[in-house]
């Protein structure tokens, strides 16, 4: 993953903070791409590794993208804030790896 810088502008008065890197291009390419696949929100298999297993439950994998700043593909999820029926998340399992399978 690239790295992210923080720059903090102004005086002691009044501050203005910004990110600028890799990281934060990345997280807004994810953002613009949440109507495409129909989701509020979209996740890296990187930022999956850092939530607890509890929460990981709620994530369903979606598809791998290819990024062009990335050496390896990027498997994309979305965060089910209301649990879904566990047929329908087998089903849509079984059917990303079909589609990941290219079949």
């Amino acid at each position: 993953m690239g790295a992210s810088c923080r720059w903090t502008f102004g005086d002691d008065n009044r501050a203005v903070s910004t990110l600028i890197g890799d990281n934060v291009q990345f997280a807004a390419r994810l953002k613009g791409m949440n109507e495409a696949y129909g989701t509020n929100i979209l996740i890296s298999s990187d930022f999956i590794e850092c939530l607890s297993a509890d929460r990981r439950v709620l994530c369903r994998r979606i598809d791998r993208i290819f990024v062009p700043e990335r050496e390896k593909p990027v498997d994309l999820y979305t965060i089910d804030i209301d649990p879904m029926p566990v047929v329908f998340i087998q089903m849509f399992q079984d059917s990303v790896a079909a589609y990941l399978a290219g079949e």
